[in-house]
């Protein structure tokens, strides 16, 4: 049975919500996950999404970017406590996480390379699941690469929450 847990931006005590830039169009680096201890591969299998803006008056989504940093990992931001979903997981291993919704994150180097995107209404919900094993987004578990949640808005300062479930394959 593999090892699933889930990181998001309400696993933290600060402010549940990530904001999109203030420039509209304008791609922000939010939130990111590096596996640092263990010899196995983990993979990010889902990533769920909510747009926070009550009362628009004009149609409006999120775009979400997932990409790669190869040469070193992204850093910064706040380390929220993972969420097991198996209460026997294997306390041994190691996430880092970060996510802007208590400070900046400081961009990886090395690419980054584009793995894939999703968009959500400014208002709904939006996603992405890898629909099997193979279409998991995988990392090798050293220090030096992550994988970051990117996102852009045509309208400025956009607010949602995010969920991510990763896998130890």
């Amino acid at each position: 049975m593999p090892f699933i847990t889930n990181f998001s931006s309400g696993n933290v005590s600060f402010p549940l919500d990530i904001v999109t830039s203030a420039t509209p169009n304008t791609e922000t680096d939010d939130a990111y996950i590096k596996y640092t201890a263990g010899a196995r591969t983990w993979g990010l299998s889902a990533v769920y999404v909510g747009g926070k803006n009550p009362g628009l008056t004009v149609i409006s989504g999120i775009a979400y970017r997932i990409k790669k940093w190869t040469t070193t990992a992204s850093s910064g931001g706040v380390n929220p406590n993972v969420a097991n979903k198996d209460p026997g997981s294997n306390t041994s291993m190691s996430f880092t996480f970060g996510s802007t919704n208590a400070g900046a994150v400081t961009s990886g180097t090395g690419g980054p390379t584009f793995i894939g995107g999703f968009v959500s209404g400014a208002t709904g919900p939006g996603g992405w699941t890898g629909p099997n094993a193979d279409s998991y987004i995988e990392l090798t578990s050293a220090a030096t690469s992550s994988i970051d949640l990117f996102s852009s808005s045509a309208t400025a300062s956009m607010k949602y929450e995010f969920f991510m479930d990763l896998i130890v394959l």
